[in-house]
């Protein structure tokens, strides 16, 4: 074995320790960032020293251990080991990671390999608690590809790829399209379709982000992810949040707040690159593991298009079925109104985004920030969303429709007078404070911003137990 893998591993514990970003790890390894590492050098980065058990001699397909628990290893060179270990991931409610090892579709025996493909891929699209995390480490080109898709979440090394059915060369011989390989399957592309859950600089960070990810993830079908000892008070008031409540322009980046809520400030972005003007990622709430769905008022004014309602809804459905606890933190004017986004299907997403959070039986619940309009209105609350504690800050705004834009209609021979303009306005934005949410029954209680992670966790302290 080289001794770089060790050496790569040693520093990687170091970094998990001192919560190093992971963008330092090949500094912190004392040496540039490593060429290509072989399927057994992955594997020793990837576990615990040692803990690796091979389904054959030789083989790097078997089972593991990240922190002390039990994974099971896949990857494509051998579909036939890797559909038995994914089968037995499913039974047992372990994670699974598979290593989407370089493949091209230029074996003479590739029809054969469908059918060995088709048992793989229906192992990894089964229904269960498992959590299945997928790490591209070369290219990937054919009807093997599809494999990315089927995994939770897709780690990608900026160097991986293409991942693709077809090269840039197979596209311009079909149709003459000019293009590269990078343009048609490289990691820029998949981040900005919400394939890609991380991206990383290279084949080292993506190892890394896997077993961070996998911190978040339930073993064994639990219910809830045990917690972790945390040394952030659950009672933790933030300054900051009750000084940016008070400002004008309200909250302008969803990013700070959501390491005002965090256990140590601590969030994982997850699909950063697509749909913007919604952020989904994993934190800890006193040491429990939660999703968290939040507007992003930076990108778009937090307008939901079409790339966010389809990032939201997979991720909806994955935390649910994983049984992570959902947060969600609005400051929404609703859908984003246009003929593309319109022709994009974006009403139906809406109702699938709406019908994933009604379907979803884990924990829910709701804070909106600012404003939560149309769509964001449903989202809250415990109607359609069927949240178990609704919450708004005192300047939050809820209403079926934008009120600016429904009294611009209905008063557009007044808009001459800006007076009694602006008294029309002021009229239909004082019915939707969040006083009168919760006096409507859209929400349970208006919280002090300061208090908003002290609430968070004891709204969800009481939904594990029930009530």
């Amino acid at each position: 074995m080289p001794a770089r893998a060790p050496l790569i591993r040693r520093n990687l514990a170091a970094a998990e320790v001192r919560g190093a970003s992971l963008g330092t790890l090949p500094r912190l390894a004392g040496m540039p960032p490593p060429g290509r590492l072989s399927a057994a050098e992955q594997l020793e980065v990837l576990l615990d020293a040692g803990s690796f058990c091979p389904e054959a001699p030789g083989e790097t397909i078997g089972t593991g251990r990240i922190a002390g628990r039990t994974v099971r290893i896949a990857a494509l060179h051998n579909l036939p080991v890797s559909a038995a270990v994914a089968e037995a991931a499913v039974a047992r409610a372990e994670p699974l990671i598979v290593l989407l090892d370089g493949l091209k579709a230029e074996k003479a025996d590739e029809a054969a390999r469908l059918a060995e493909l088709g048992r793989f891929g229906a192992a990894l699209a089964a229904a269960s608690a498992a959590p299945r995390l997928g790490v591209l480490s070369g290219p990937l080109l054919g009807p093997a590809a599809v494999a990315a898709g089927l995994v939770d979440f897709l780690v990608l090394a900026e160097d991986a790829g293409p991942l693709a059915f077809a090269d840039a060369a197979t596209a311009r011989a079909l149709n003459g399209e000019s293009s590269d390989d990078q343009s048609l399957g490289g990691a820029g592309l998949h981040a900005a379709t919400g394939l890609a859950a991380l991206r990383a600089a290279n084949e080292v960070e993506a190892l890394a982000a896997v077993r961070r990810l996998l911190s978040y993830l339930p073993w064994r079908g639990e219910r809830c992810v045990l917690p972790v000892q945390s040394f952030d008070s659950p009672c933790r008031e933030s300054p900051f949040l009750a000084r940016l409540a008070l400002e004008a322009e309200g909250v302008d980046d969803m990013a700070p707040v959501l390491a005002a809520i965090a256990d140590e400030g601590d969030f994982l972005e997850l699909a950063p690159g697509c749909g913007a003007s919604l952020i989904t990622g994993l934190t800890r709430l006193d040491g429990y593991a939660t999703a968290v769905l939040a507007s992003q008022p930076r990108r778009l004014g937090g307008a939901l298009d079409a790339a966010a309602l389809r990032k939201g809804t997979r991720f909806v459905q994955t935390c649910a079925r994983l049984g992570l606890p959902l947060v969600t933190l609005l400051d929404c004017p609703g859908l984003l109104p246009g003929l593309a986004e319109a022709s994009a299907g974006q009403l139906g997403l809406a109702a699938v985004l709406l019908r994933a959070y009604a379907a979803a039986t884990v924990s829910k619940v709701s804070l909106v920030t600012g404003i939560a309009y149309g769509v964001a209105a449903l989202m809250q609350g415990r109607g359609a969303a069927g949240a178990d504690a609704a919450f708004v800050w005192p300047r939050a705004r809820i209403a079926p429709i934008d009120p600016a834009g429904a009294a611009a209609r209905a008063f557009a021979a007044e808009r001459d007078d800006p007076e009694r303009f602006a008294a029309h306005l002021a009229a239909a934005s004082g019915a939707l404070s969040g006083a009168a949410a919760v006096s409507a029954g859209l929400a349970q209680a208006v919280i002090a911003p300061r208090a908003t992670r002290a609430r968070l966790i004891a709204a969800l302290a009481a939904a594990r137990k029930g009530g």
